[in-house]
């Protein structure tokens, strides 16, 4: 959903079908976690990484579908990547991590 929500904000034509191969392309899963189960969860974690909505709720979704690691591109979850891996337990990488 962000990717896609990214690639809109960008201008691109077709950001939903250009996430989707974006997410093909590298072999990435996808997986279904409960939108009621994303919230709930948000909900105890909002006050603690300060983080904007849309990113607590992609951490949150994260955390459920139990991912170990978040590759973003995102500066504000690239700075806060400490606290994410100590309340969430999940490794914030950024293109910088994949490539050394």
């Amino acid at each position: 959903m962000k990717l896609a929500y990214v690639f809109s904000r960008a201008k691109l034509e077709e950001p939903v079908a250009l996430a989707l191969y974006s997410i093909r392309s590298i072999k990435a899963d996808m997986v279904q976690v409960g939108f009621n189960e994303v919230l709930n969860r948000a909900v105890k974690y909002a006050p603690i990484p300060r983080h904007r909505i849309l990113d607590l709720l992609h951490l949150v979704a994260s955390l459920l579908a139990e991912c170990r690691k978040f590759v973003t591109l995102d500066m504000d979850i690239i700075k806060k990547s400490d606290i994410i891996s100590k309340i969430l337990g999940i490794e914030v990488l950024t293109l910088k991590n994949l490539t050394q």
